[in-house]
């Protein structure tokens, strides 16, 4: 079920929003600007009182952190300036890396992608899930997009929705809604299980919310602790009456719960196995 976002930074200031409101005429996350560049005083003036005031009202929050690196040591700095400021917070959607700056433009597509994985792999070793944000003409024209499936993507496009596969669509800049009395970005996601994946593996600042082991994992079908593929196949083989599961084999690819295997299953299976493979797959992180 698509999802409606709002980002926000210190130019919506905090005193102006009532998030409960918001929430009220169907907002269901935030994603909030951390700050810009490498260095400790850029923090958004805005970041902890909207932090604090999304948690209050219960919205899911996630971040955003613009960018100015030029090469991969700068690209480690700023990671590590926004890891500073977010290592006591708990998000439950993801971080971003957002590039758009006009100054990048000049690097090209090559080094800017390079600059972005840095980037996000940084993040990633720190536990965090970590996205790309840029609007349609810097992901066709300044990055090298196709580099950068691994991570989760949010794409910017006012004129019309993009067909490129991105996660989230940043659709307009001048969006209406009570709670705020002036125009805000608003978004559409077209996913729901950030929040379930980010708590149940503990990335993002929660704890590990699930005690089970690695075979009870949904979408590990057959209980050898990796989801990738071969869990897919065999929810396909089972859907089309091609394989009996057992008991444990049946709750495991069951990932929606309504008791029914079908090939939608599979491709929950392949998607989550993709983000597991760079988000911290439980196999690889104990």
């Amino acid at each position: 079920m698509n999802k409606k976002y709002i980002d926000i930074s210190y130019y919506q200031k905090t005193s102006a929003l009532n998030f409960e409101k918001l929430k009220d005429d169907g907002i269901e996350g935030v994603i909030i600007r951390a700050g810009y560049g490498r260095f400790g005083y850029q923090k958004d003036k805005c970041f902890e009182s909207h932090y604090a005031a999304i948690k209050k009202a219960g919205l899911p929050v996630g971040c955003y952190h613009y960018t100015y690196m030029k090469d991969k040591k700068t690209a480690k700095e700023e990671a590590a300036t926004l890891l500073e400021w977010i290592y006591d917070k708990e998000f439950e959607l993801p971080v971003y890396c957002d590039i758009e700056d006009k100054t990048l433009e000049t690097l090209g597509k090559e080094k800017n992608t390079n600059n972005v994985i840095t980037f996000c792999e940084t993040l990633e070793n720190a536990g965090y899930f970590a996205g790309v944000y840029a609007n349609s003409n810097w992901f066709r024209n300044f990055l090298e997009r196709e580099r950068l499936k691994r991570f989760t993507q949010w794409e910017a496009n006012y004129s019309k929705e993009p067909k490129s596969g991105a996660d989230i669509w940043q659709y307009t800049d001048k969006a209406r809604f009570d709670g705020f009395s002036g125009n805000l970005d608003a978004n559409i996601c077209y996913r729901d299980d950030f929040t379930e994946i980010i708590k149940r593996l503990g990335l993002n600042g929660f704890d590990k919310t699930s005690e089970q082991n690695d075979n009870d994992l949904p979408g590990d079908v057959n209980g050898d602790g990796i989801i990738n593929a071969a869990d897919a196949r065999m929810i396909l083989r089972a859907s089309a009456g091609l394989l009996e599961l057992t008991d444990a084999e049946f709750k495991r690819a069951d990932i929606n719960g309504d008791g029914e295997i079908t090939a939608a299953e599979a491709r929950a299976v392949l998607r989550l196995a993709a983000e597991l493979d760079t988000q911290s797959n439980p196999k690889k992180t104990q």
